[in-house]
């Protein structure tokens, strides 16, 4: 068992009469209890104002989900808006993938290899009231092409 060595303040106090050494001892006592009690004041303080920023912080993180799921519901709308237009053509070959280009060389595809030869355009525009019209085309790969129509759900209903 080891002994312990008295604090340096006692040899001061052993030095005065008892009560004078008490009295020293308890405003000691209190002055550093004040000082522990301004310490956890500010330790709360900056544990409310942690607190505020967090709960702002978690708002902006639930706008922000809302906001991600917002938007992925609209790409999923607007993907499936542009697949509703959208016909895959295979078996051609076209050089050149300018989108202009590509647009023009389908339209005089379509005019001149689907219609058969005029009998079909006639009949498509008389009979079925149907007209092919391209807004787009792109390019997937060497022979796999897609245009956008301006209305593939009669195209597709006639074949």
């Amino acid at each position: 068992m080891t002994k312990r060595t008295p604090h340096k303040n006692i040899k001061q106090y052993k030095e005065q009469p008892q009560e004078q050494t008490l009295i020293h001892m308890m405003q000691d006592l209190m002055s550093k209890n004040k000082e522990m009690m301004e310490e956890i004041k500010q330790i709360r303080a900056e544990q409310r104002k942690y607190h505020e920023e967090l709960k702002t912080v978690k708002a902006e993180n639930v706008q922000m989900k809302t906001e991600i799921k917002r938007l992925q519901e609209r790409t999923e709308q607007l993907e499936k808006i542009t697949k509703k237009k959208n016909l895959i053509v295979t078996g051609i070959k076209i050089e050149n993938s300018d989108e202009k280009q590509l647009k023009g060389k389908m339209e005089k595809f379509l005019e001149e290899e689907l219609q058969l030869k005029g009998k079909m355009e006639k009949f498509l525009e008389e009979e079925l009231k149907l007209k092919i019209k391209l807004r787009g085309a792109g390019k997937i790969s060497d022979k796999v092409y897609v245009i956008e129509t301006e209305d593939k759900l009669n195209i597709l209903k006639y074949d």
